[in-house]
């Protein structure tokens, strides 16, 4: 299933990106409210961060429900696509 798992890192990825952003608006967005003429655009970087972080956050649970391991998927296959070791049950 090389789909699959190409498509589990590729949001893996994108949910380290969206934190990433995330992280990068709330600094911009403090900085920016030290100046009474930008305090609007620091705002509108906190908002855009809390937005990224939120979606970020929900990304491991859209894998899980979109891109779910099915039965002929093994242990080792998930934990590979995800960058895991598999651990025994």
């Amino acid at each position: 299933m090389p789909y699959r798992a190409s498509a589990r890192r590729r949001l893996l990825q994108l949910r380290r990106d969206l934190s990433n952003i995330g992280n990068l608006c709330f600094f911009a967005g403090s900085v920016l409210f030290l100046s009474e003429q930008l305090q609007t655009v620091g705002v509108v970087a906190f908002i855009v961060g809390s937005l990224a972080m939120l979606v970020g956050s929900y990304l491991p649970t859209l894998v899980r429900l979109w891109i779910g391991p099915r039965e002929s998927d093994s242990k080792e296959d998930c934990a590979r696509s995800l960058g895991r070791r598999a651990t025994a049950v």
